[in-house]
């Protein structure tokens, strides 16, 4: 789906970088809204349609007939990619593979009889049939690259308002901090506020490594964080970022980082350069290629 942010624009972002790929975008389009907190409008700048827009109808409880889209490709494809959380077709008539990108979504049953290799973002929610692969979220190079700016707040958290995240903030607002707590921040305006924030702060509510943690370091913004099971197979805590599994622990890390900033500085830039190197969308996509032997 085309709403104005989605994980799924990340990976379009990564294949238009690569000068290889010839790329044609398809899928409902609905402008500038996004389902955010009961539907929200985001600035209009960020509405891109694809290349073949399809109406809200066509999002519902079954897979989209590809013929409908298949007869006006401008070329046979290669490899057709479906990331997002809850539209999907079926089998077209070339390599198909999905990409499961959130894991509220109930879906990826039917999602999975349809393509030839089911990516699951979230190992936690990994599934034996078919054997879906790992594909952990990313940062994005340019949307989520470093800014040199003054620092207006002590910690950062732009995204949706859960009970647990509400709990942090509230707490560590009641103790002096200043903190940034929005939803519907996005992008340039997005990157802006994490550079203005000492430290970022994340709290996955479902178990899953989420997009966040990634993207702080790749902004390079000192991380508190909440321990989940997959954590540990990519950071290091009290070396890459500062972990919590309860909210008094959270507050206690958000602390500790910026009472020892210049330590939290440093263990950022480890972060960094893991992400970097081995955790942009441009790696995923590159990973999905040799999957399907086209790279």
């Amino acid at each position: 789906m085309f709403y104005p942010v989605a994980i799924g624009k990340y990976f379009m972002f990564a294949l238009q970088r690569r000068e290889d790929v010839n790329l044609y975008t398809v899928g409902p389009y609905t402008s500038n809204w996004i389902p955010w907190k009961g539907g929200m409008y985001l600035p209009e700048q960020y509405s891109k349609p694809p290349d073949l827009p399809m109406t809200r109808a066509f999002i519902g409880n079954t897979a989209v007939n590809p013929v409908i889209v298949e007869n006006r490709l401008p070329f046979k494809p290669d490899l057709w990619i479906n990331a997002d959380a809850g539209f999907a077709f079926s089998k077209p008539n070339c390599p198909y593979a999905i990409i499961a990108t959130d894991p509220h979504v109930l879906r990826y049953g039917l999602q999975r009889k349809n393509c030839d290799k089911f990516y699951n973002m979230q190992k936690f929610y990994m599934q034996n049939y078919p054997n879906d692969i790992y594909l952990p979220y990313a940062a994005d190079p340019v949307w989520h690259s470093p800014l040199e700016r003054e620092k207006e707040y002590d910690a950062c958290l732009i995204g949706l308002q859960y009970e647990n995240r509400n709990q942090l903030v509230n707490r560590l607002r009641s103790k002096g901090l200043k903190v940034f707590y929005e939803t519907g921040v996005v992008y340039d305006e997005y990157q802006e506020i994490y550079a203005k924030s000492k430290v970022a702060l994340s709290w996955s509510s479902l178990q899953d490594l989420i997009a966040r943690v990634f993207e702080s370091f790749a902004m390079n913004v000192p991380l508190v964080a909440n321990i989940v099971p997959d954590m540990n197979l990519f950071f290091d805590d009290e070396i890459d970022y500062y972990g919590f599994t309860t909210l008094d622990e959270a507050e206690s890390q958000v602390f500790k980082a910026l009472k020892n900033y210049d330590k939290a500085l440093k263990m950022s830039e480890r972060g960094h350069e893991k992400v970097i190197n081995n955790h942009l969308y441009d790696h995923r996509i590159q990973a999905i290629l040799k999957d399907f032997n086209l790279v």
